[in-house]
């Protein structure tokens, strides 16, 4: 039976060895992007990551940025420490959020 490729990585069409595969590798899912099992592209439109998310090379799922960092924009493979005059701390959802400091403090 035809398994499906595994997490992380895509078994694309356009492969030379899309044909007969023998193993669920293919080849690893694209900075940016996540791979749940099955995908045919390591760069799947539907799977872009989110902000608030990272996505290195490889990434079977999006990743939560750690505090003090934030991704604050669709599609980032790395999260960016959090700027000068903000602060980068997680909220009820556990996301990252960025917010300013507030007037009369400091960050």
């Amino acid at each position: 039976a035809c398994k499906k490729c595994v997490a992380g990585h895509a078994c694309p069409a356009t492969d030379s060895a899309a044909v007969g595969r023998t193993t669920g590798t293919g080849v690893q899912c694209t900075a940016g992007y996540f791979c749940p099992e099955g995908q045919s592209s390591p760069t799947p439109a539907d799977h872009r990551c989110q902000p608030n998310y990272h996505c290195p090379v490889g990434s079977s799922a999006q990743q939560i940025c750690a505090p003090g960092t934030y991704a604050p924009d669709i599609g980032m493979a790395a999260c960016v420490a959090c700027p000068a005059g903000s602060r980068c701390i997680a909220d009820d959802d556990g996301l990252v959020v960025r917010t300013e400091c507030p007037q009369g403090s400091y960050c």
